[in-house]
């Protein structure tokens, strides 16, 4: 009868200590073009909010996304001088490591 029982309870719960852990979702990749610059995740987070818009003009440097990691606020800056092509994230998802968060054209 033990065994009926625990085979009813999921994987994960059992291997977290009763509470399920959910992967982040995959985000829609963008195509590169071969001199684009990405902004990616350094670590997994939450997309607090995009402080640029597409299309808009960035200096290296400039913020472009902020991110919550680890119970504080990250500032992702544009690695290039260039405009910003697109932005596949949208506020408030969580977002695994290396995902991709902003693409700088030059």
């Amino acid at each position: 009868a033990r065994d009926a029982l625990v085979s009813q309870v999921p994987i994960a719960a059992a291997s977290t200590g009763g509470s399920m852990a959910q992967a982040p979702a995959p985000s829609a990749q963008p195509e590169l073009d071969a001199d684009d610059a990405v902004i990616a995740a350094p670590i997994p987070g939450i997309v607090l909010r995009y402080v640029v818009e597409v299309g808009q003009h960035v200096s290296a440097g400039d913020a472009v996304v902020l991110l919550e990691a680890m119970k504080m606020e990250n500032s992702l800056p544009s690695p290039i001088d260039g405009t910003v092509k697109a932005l596949p994230a949208t506020q408030g998802e969580t977002v695994a490591k290396d995902a991709v968060l902003a693409i700088i054209s030059p």
